[in-house]
């Protein structure tokens, strides 16, 4: 193992308030995890405390400004063994080094905070067969990760996205509640006047995409194309009556194995009516364009998606696991009942497609419950929990 100093150095910095070290496996723009992240260090930093960012990988062409990152060389055959001994290699480093405080954006055992967005890893393989439990590197790894991340012996706080999640890791771990701290959403200031220009991004957008004024567009956004759902997308929109399919056209948005995903289009017979758009900076603009938002996630423990989308007044249709599928209930848009069943979203897509007036109202609906960004600011809950620790320490 060793480290590569990408930006920054390890002084101490006069006048600062702290000094925090922030853990993430992977760092990329688009992934919300790493948007998080960005937003708590960017938080953090304007209460001037000194941040150093450790990862594995760093993919952005820029470092933000009086932030240092250290690139953590690791390496192993398989994710799991490299997220193990990247978590015993920060270990030993952040005890060699001058840091107040350890916040992690991944499950390592020597954080002194946790922000967890994910429901337990150990409940995601629940159905997995008890031999290949045994067996399984990847399972044991990860699953004892996290179970030195929960348990009683560990102390860290945890940063949590809701009571549900909350509750999932409680029963497992029966990690004790004053650990928990729970977290408003956090959207981008970028989405606050997203209302504004609704009407006058939607059409040059929509040309831009190829959108005729008689089609109707859904949009996916997410980079973890199996987990969001969209495959399930993809059959809703192959399910549709001929005519209404012929006038629908699905944009997915994000980094994954789109291969896969096109085949899956192809043998639908619908190839030509899905677009993979790569990962994108403007999903604001994208959202003024689209029509319905789709989101049949298989696993979402909060789905920060589905709050933006509402603050750019577009209709929603979600599965019900999703963690914040309660906002688009509030917003008067659909959320599908509990367990998944691809017959139900099939339905409601077709209801909501086919039925005159029905769009239109849930985009109404959406206007009129007024969602805005700065009703919610995640970041500065965790970047104010820091410092009051700091403080006290």
């Amino acid at each position: 193992m060793d480290t590569e100093n990408i930006d920054g150095g390890d002084g101490r910095p006069p006048g600062c308030t702290g000094k925090v070290a922030v853990s993430i496996y992977r760092y990329f723009p688009h992934g919300g995890l790493q948007k998080d992240m960005m937003n708590a260090v960017m938080a953090l930093r304007s209460r001037n405390v000194d941040v150093t960012i450790f990862c594995m990988s760093w993919e952005a062409p820029e470092i933000p400004e009086n932030v240092t990152v250290r690139r953590v060389r690791v390496s192993g055959a398989t994710s799991a063994r490299r997220a193990h001994k990247f978590d015993l290699a920060l270990t030993r480093m952040l005890k060699r080094r001058n840091f107040d405080l350890h916040l992690s954006f991944n499950k390592v055992a020597s954080a002194d905070c946790h922000f967890v967005d994910d429901l337990p890893f150990a409940r995601s393989d629940y159905k997995t067969p008890w031999w290949r439990r045994v067996f399984s590197s990847r399972w044991r790894i990860y699953s004892r990760m996290e179970r030195q991340v929960f348990s009683g012996s560990s102390d860290s706080l945890i940063f949590c996205l809701g009571e549900n999640q909350k509750r999932y890791y409680r029963a497992i771990y029966s990690t004790p509640n004053e650990r928990f701290h729970l977290l408003p959403p956090g959207i981008d200031d970028i989405f606050c006047d997203a209302m504004k220009f609704r009407e006058e991004r939607r059409e040059v957008t929509r040309q831009e995409l190829g959108i005729a004024d008689d089609e109707r567009a859904l949009f996916m956004v997410g980079s973890a194309f199996y987990a969001k759902g969209a495959d399930r997308a993809i059959a809703a929109l192959a399910a549709l009556p001929d005519a209404v399919a012929a006038k629908t056209k699905l944009f997915i948005v994000g980094s994954n194995d789109e291969e896969r995903f096109r085949s899956f289009a192809k043998r639908c017979g619908i190839d030509d009516r899905v677009f993979f758009l790569g990962a994108r900076n403007d999903v604001p603009h994208l959202m003024a364009a689209a029509d319905l938002l789709i989101h049949p996630a298989r696993s979402e423990a909060s789905g920060i998606v589905l709050l933006e989308a509402l603050c750019c007044g577009t209709p929603v249709l979600c599965s019900g696991n999703c963690g914040y599928a309660h906002y688009v209930h509030e917003a008067g848009c659909v959320v599908l009942l509990r367990p998944f069943r691809q017959s139900h979203l099939n339905r409601a897509l077709k209801l909501i497609l086919t039925v005159p007036g029905n769009l239109e109202e849930l985009q109404q609906s959406v206007i009129d419950a007024g969602f805005r960004s700065d009703q919610f600011r995640r970041s500065d809950v965790i970047a104010d929990v820091i410092v009051k620790k700091l403080s006290l320490s």
